[in-house]
């Protein structure tokens, strides 16, 4: 199997985002544990993610990418099978690091990849690759929630989810990448330090830290808000959660089209300010408000992440691995503790009174966008217009 057809399958490894917030609730019930320990979960997977992400991106500088990517499917595919066998809180939270650390492995491989490829379209072709994800999370909450309303074990999924990536395992160890798509061997610890005490590059990834780790958060936390604070039911939450992803599709897609034409430095302005808003509709409006707001979040969430990756990917070009690593791994540890923030907040007082971390997380990230945004895009501005004439 053509190795670009295999980076298509990958929408797997977003399952258990989508998976974990309907099931939440359920997932409660069965450990029973309280809202602040559930908020774990996500913590914990977020800092898999994080760890793996960064060994991933350095890795892929270094090591034949598919190999990383084989990876990420073993540890995905094992915490899912074994994921609820037993009840205990502590061995699941575990369970759920390693399902992070598969997800941060197979992202930041297929990521090195892609801006490797395509220096000239990294906006387009990271937001085409990363409408899979919202692809494998539209779906995700549909098969979680007909799994529960039939009184199923929510166990069932997560089964599916590991003889999936067990089977894409086996197609990536068939795979070969042709020489001229491998990663070099030139890496350097220099480089490394370089781009840490890059002023630039520490604001770039903390920004994406605080509003990816607000989109983190919805993700996880909007059916538990909806039916806790504004008194939705469940299955009504849950098909909220799916337009959300469907949004992130439509959306992506659109930042696709819009960064052949736009720099990705514009198209994040926008997005961290659609953001911002649609997450205090959340927090402050009625029930239908909240629903229609949480919905529409898809849209102003849809093309952060990608366009984050590919504005570090052109800036940081020569490191791009160990630069894209780096990155997740900061957004992975916004998420961990946003989620957390959000959790300890909601059981100190109310799951209403709660929701303000993610909106001040997303508020805060707009503020500081401002203070680099001119330079930052005539620096883009000039890498691509590099990267076009060669």
């Amino acid at each position: 199997m053509d190795y670009r057809r295999c980076l298509s399958c990958q929408w797997f490894e977003w399952y258990p985002f989508a998976f974990l917030g309907t099931s939440l609730p359920a997932m409660r019930a069965f450990m029973e544990i309280y809202f602040g320990q559930a908020g774990l979960f996500m913590a914990m997977m977020q800092a898999g993610l994080a760890v793996a992400a960064l060994i991933g991106g350095l890795l892929s500088d270094i090591v034949r990418i598919e190999k990383v990517m084989m990876l990420g499917c073993l540890f995905l595919g094992g915490g899912s099978f074994f994921l609820g066998i037993g009840a205990n809180f502590y061995t699941n939270l575990g369970l759920m690091a390693l399902i992070g650390v598969g997800v941060g492995f197979a992202v930041s491989s297929s990521n090195a990849l892609l801006v490797g490829m395509y220096q000239k379209r990294k906006g387009m072709i990271l937001n085409v690759h990363h409408v899979f994800f919202g692809i494998g999370s539209l779906v995700g909450p549909l098969i979680m929630g007909s799994i529960l309303v039939r009184d199923l074990r929510w166990q069932n999924a997560y089964s599916g989810l590991s003889l999936a990536m067990f089977g894409l395992f086996l197609i990536f160890s068939l795979v070969r990448l042709p020489a001229s798509e491998q990663r070099g061997s030139s890496f350097s610890g220099n480089q490394v330090m370089a781009l840490l005490e890059d002023r630039f590059f520490l604001l770039i990834t903390m920004i994406g830290a605080l509003a990816i780790g607000a989109q983190f958060a919805l993700m996880l936390l909007a059916v538990s808000f909806l039916n806790e604070a504004k008194s939705v039911s469940i299955a009504d939450a849950s098909i909220v959660l799916s337009l959300f992803f469907v949004g992130l599709v439509i959306g992506r897609l659109m930042c696709s089209r819009l960064s052949l034409y736009l720099c990705n430095t514009k198209i994040i302005l926008f997005l961290i300010l659609f953001q911002a808003f649609m997450l205090l509709l959340v927090w402050l409006g009625d029930s239908r408000i909240s629903m229609f707001s949480v919905a529409l979040s898809g849209l102003a969430c849809s093309g952060l992440y990608p366009c984050f990756l590919a504005l570090t990917g052109t800036l940081y070009y020569r490191v791009s691995g160990t630069a894209l690593g780096i990155l997740t791994t900061t957004a992975g540890i916004g998420g961990i503790v946003i989620c957390w923030l959000t959790g300890i907040v909601s059981e100190q007082t109310n799951v209403q009174l709660g929701f303000i971390v993610p909106v001040l997380s997303s508020m805060i990230a707009f503020l500081l966008y401002t203070t680099i945004y001119r330079p930052l895009c005539s620096e883009e501005r000039g890498l691509q217009a590099v990267f076009t004439a060669s």
